[in-house]
């Protein structure tokens, strides 16, 4: 062009020549694009910057207007451009197309200038792609910062992200996978016009052909994967897409967080060489921060979902840093205590004691978990209002990577109520139902209790006191009148007893009484103040009437030999009282003679009652509730005594476990049982295992054997276990029931209710079945709460897959009462009383 404008032959042509010298020197050397535009946009000049730039050779550039380097949406302001440019000259950015169709951001700087006396427009244009990709990165790392910091599901900010980045790179196609555990490649979200197209691509990272495409290389190795699509396997699943959309160039970048690959972003393009050393590298460096992003997101939306799952909990939740000051509650603990949240915050939780708890407490508590343990306990703590309640709680410390306590993490909940329901339950476990004394059990916690704090004054007596004739009474009215007399026999005893003593109905029509620092003389006043007031009663029906009285044994023993075996001797002093002829008591003084008797009489006689003949089994049904199909029949042993007389079970049975003899009737029992089996297949028979039997393994070792000899029909032998007993050694115990489950046995949980830890133990143990005591049965018409308790029981049963049966059932109504609640079977007088023939 300088050649026409410069003639050679004017008188200028040596300035000339060394203008356009420098001219041609500047044109060529310049990174920038230089264009000269005349006025009608046509295009006068182009370097070669301007070639490489838009991919036309120098003839092609002077072939056409600027108008057709500008990108179709500048087109408007193209004219005004060029008119501010040749008057004032302007520096302005905008888009130009290259050759290819490709849209690249520039910064022109157009001024006019007049050349020969012609206006033209000199432009310098600068190809700022790169530098709108880096800002565009930074504002993009900035949004998606800001997007997964937001509220909006994960899914959505990625989405946007994606697209962004995909118009950003003038890409149709790119998508984020995270890694999987599985070795597959989960599409957390893509862009660009074809990203539905991946929705059916079964990506992995793994070895599989599946994992051996970019994405999974990346993945596995960790290192950037740029692919020429054009050398891609047919096999792969990927290659009916590359077809379809044309692609030729794929880069896989993996995103690393905290030295681990959590995924990969990956993107396609239709050109060669798409992805050079500066697109990889920013792309390399968005991955590396948009992996960071997306583990802490990931980590706040966790924390967000764990905190709302705290403020959910129906349990209070309190975090102390290491001085106990406390740092985060939820709302639950305001629901529990009275203080809200920010009346707690900053607070030491000893705001809610109550002064109640001894200073020992709170020591063993601090030592604990300053040590670094768990502690549970209940404390006594007090609300805003005052109201006190029982905190049950745990306290967990929680440690940094150096090991050092930072924080306690404590779980509280209301514990007043089951308090209240566990106090109920300890005091229907240690009290008679009928009479409101204690029952065995409790009198020989107390008995232990007494002891462990030093006992009395020196000396204290233990009296046994039987009922006379107390069967005949049964007989003779009925349970109705027994139990009237032994709610007499309770009154007289609260009444002429002192308020340090101690009485319980102890078994059947047994009552046993500890007398506190007494003489001989004192005890024996008391016995005689009770057998005499019982003498002015009588039980009567239809006119027929029968005298109560009672046998008492009394036994004097020093604080050093205070324990529950000590009950034998009184109940040898009760042993002569009847002998004597009843209605009478009886001091034990171990004399040569009484010394030999005590260890003589109940001995020998139970003893030799299995060679004697004198063993005998009855048999009680237990019955369906729905159909009244009786389903087995439990085995109840009877001894007679030496005049042929049938004892009843709370004359031998207490005595015969306090002399350790209980193994050897269970044995009796069994040997029986499994004959009677083994001669009718169709009987199903339980058999009851005292504790002593239990706790013995030589006696335990002796069943399994009798078992496996005698071989019974799977299912025809069954054993009751009391619940007091099964719990002593849970482990050892559900170690024999599983042998024992091998040789076809079922296993029964009996007196189920009277243990102070029920619910929390009765899922430990292989049970089939679950007998509810007897005691909760008779007081069905008079206590609600006990068909509430009956209830619950059931409920726990039937999520174990146990089944139940109510004990001790003797009228109708109280059958509809434990069928409405679900009990599904039942024993008792109802269906008939023990009898010889099962």
């Amino acid at each position: 062009m300088l050649s026409r404008m410069v003639s050679p032959d004017s008188p200028g042509r040596v300035g000339a020549a060394d203008s356009l010298a420098k001219y041609q020197l500047i044109m060529e050397t310049s990174n920038d694009a230089i264009l000269f535009v005349g006025v009608d946009g046509a295009i006068l000049d182009a370097n070669r910057t301007a070639e490489s730039m838009y991919g036309y050779t120098r003839d092609e550039l002077l072939g056409l207007a600027i108008r057709d380097l500008r990108a179709p949406d500048t087109h408007s302001v193209l004219h005004l451009q060029m008119q501010q440019a040749l008057t004032e000259g302007m520096t302005f950015e905008t888009h130009h197309r290259r050759r290819d169709g490709t849209i690249i951001a520039v910064e022109v700087s157009s001024r006019g200038a007049a050349l020969l006396g012609s206006p033209v427009l000199l432009s310098v244009v600068r190809d700022i792609s790169r530098r709108k990709i880096r800002e565009s990165i930074q504002d993009l790392l900035y949004q998606t910062d800001q997007l997964l910091r937001g509220d909006e599901p994960l899914e959505s900010g990625l989405a946007q992200v994606c697209e962004e980045l995909a118009r950003t790179f003038a890409l149709p196609l790119l998508w984020i996978g995270l890694k999987q555990p599985d070795g597959s490649v989960h599409v957390k979200a893509r862009g660009g016009p074809y990203s539905h197209l991946v929705e059916p691509l079964q990506v992995r990272w793994d070895t599989t052909i599946g994992g051996s495409g970019p994405t999974g290389e990346a993945l596995r190795t960790g290192r950037v994967q740029l692919v020429s699509l054009e050398s891609a396997l047919p096999e792969q699943p990927w290659w009916p897409l590359v077809q379809e959309l044309g692609l030729r160039d794929t880069l896989s970048v993996p995103m690393v967080c905290r030295a681990e690959v959590i995924g990969a972003i990956s993107l396609y393009s239709r050109r060669n060489h798409a992805f050079d050393d500066e697109a990889t590298g920013l792309i390399g460096h968005f991955a590396q921060q948009l992996g960071v992003m997306l583990v802490e997101a990931t980590e706040r939306d966790q924390l967000r979902l764990q905190t709302a799952a705290l403020n959910a909990a129906a349990n209070a939740i309190v975090i102390t840093d290491a001085a106990g000051c406390i740092t985060w509650t939820n709302h639950a603990f305001t629901k529990l205590t009275g203080y809200a949240v920010e009346e707690a915050i900053g607070q030491n939780p000893r705001l809610l004691k109550s002064g109640l708890m001894g200073d020992d407490v709170f020591a063993h508590l601090w030592s604990t978990i300053l040590a670094g343990n768990t502690w549970s306990g209940e404390l006594l703590n007090k609300r805003k209002d005052g109201t006190i309640y029982v905190d049950q709680q745990t306290i967990t410390p929680v440690r940094d990577s150096s090991g050092s306590i930072t924080h306690f993490i404590a779980i509280k909940l209301d514990g007043t109520e089951r308090r209240r329901q566990s106090d109920h339950l300890r005091y229907l476990a240690n009290h008679d139902s009928l009479t409101g004394l204690l029952n065995r059990r409790g009198f020989l916690e107390e008995l232990h209790h007494f002891v462990n704090e030093g006992g009395g004054a020196g000396v204290n007596a233990l009296l046994i006191m039987d009922l006379d004739r107390f069967k005949v009474i049964n007989d003779t009215f009925g349970h109705a009148a027994g139990d009237t007399a032994l709610l007499t026999a309770a009154g007289v005893l609260r009444k002429s007893l002192r308020q340090s003593d101690c009485a319980a109905r102890y078994g059947g029509d047994e009552f046993a009484i500890l007398l506190r620092s007494v003489t001989e003389q004192q005890a024996v006043e008391i016995a005689e103040r009770v057998r005499q007031a019982l003498q002015t009663s009588e039980i009567c029906d239809g006119g027929q009437c029968i005298a109560l009285s009672a046998s008492i044994g009394v036994a004097m023993v020093a604080d050093s030999d205070l324990n529950d075996d000590i009950l034998s001797l009184a109940d040898e002093a009760l042993a002569h009282a009847k002998e004597g002829g009843r209605n009478q008591t009886v001091v034990y003084r171990p004399g040569p003679r009484d010394a030999a008797h005590s260890r003589s009489v109940w001995p020998s006689l139970i003893k030799s009652a299995a060679a004697q003949n004198r063993l005998v089994l009855h048999f009680q049904p237990v019955v369906s509730l729905g159909d009244g199909r009786v389903e087995w029949q439990e085995a109840l042993i009877r001894m007679k005594d030496l005049r042929g007389e049938l004892l009843y079970p709370g004359e031998f049975l207490p005595r015969a476990y306090r002399l350790g003899l209980t193994p050897e009737l269970d044995l009796w029992v069994l040997h029986t049982v499994l004959a009677k089996v083994a001669q009718s297949p169709d009987l199903r028979i339980a058999v009851n295992l005292s504790g002593q039997t239990i706790q013995d393994r030589e006696v335990l070792a002796a069943v399994e054997q009798a078992v496996a000899t005698a071989r019974p029909r799977p299912g025809s032998l069954m054993f009751e276990i009391s619940e007091t007993t099964a719990v002593r050694d849970l482990q050892r115990i559900n170690d024999w029931i599983m042998r024992m489950r091998h040789l076809g046995c079922r296993f029964a949980l009996d007196d189920f209710g009277t243990g102070v830890s029920s619910f929390e133990h009765v899922r430990s143990l292989a049970m089939d079945v679950v007998k509810i005591d007897g005691s909760f049965v008779r007081q069905l018409a008079t206590d609600r709460s006990c068909l509430d308790f009956i209830e619950a029981i059931v409920s726990l049963c039937r999520s174990l897959g146990m089944s139940t049966v109510a004990e001790c059932v003797e009228t109708e109504e109280a059958a509809e009462l434990l069928t409405g609640v679900g009990v599904d079977m039942g024993q008792g007088y109802l269906w008939g009383q023990p009898a010889a023939v099962p």
